[in-house]
């Protein structure tokens, strides 16, 4: 009698566990981050990275999140997606650009191209 009802309880909580563990699996989100730091420049570098955050947000529903590191510190979420229409007709809903977080970089500069000569210098 004893084993069965242990058996029952071990069935029970793991029907508890199952449904549990689905359960987080459906709400979670994935996130996926780029570094770029000039996004809101006009090139084609720049049109590769919103044409791939327009389809990965498309393809996915709702399961999936985009960060964007940036160093356009002194433009607004907003300013960056009107740009991004306006450059490369590219337009992300209300609900899509919900799901587009920026990551403001404030020390772009030393990404330069005109420091790593001297960086170089330096370190030999």
């Amino acid at each position: 009698m004893t084993i069965i009802i242990l058996i029952i309880l071990a069935v029970v909580v793991a029907a508890i566990v199952v449904i549990l563990f689905n359960k987080k699996r459906k709400e979670s989100h994935s996130k996926i981050a780029f570094f770029h730091p000039y996004c809101a420049s006009g090139g084609g570098g720049e049109r590769v990275l919103w044409v791939a955050v327009f389809s990965l947000l498309k393809e996915a529903i709702t399961s999936i999140d985009v960060i964007i590191y940036t160093g356009d510190v002194t433009l607004s979420k907003q300013d960056i997606l009107n740009a991004v229409k306006d450059r490369f007709q590219i337009s992300f809903s209300p609900a899509t650009a919900e799901r587009i977080t920026f990551v403001y970089i404030r020390s772009r500069t030393l990404l330069e191209a005109k420091w790593w000569n001297k960086i170089s210098v330096n370190y030999q």
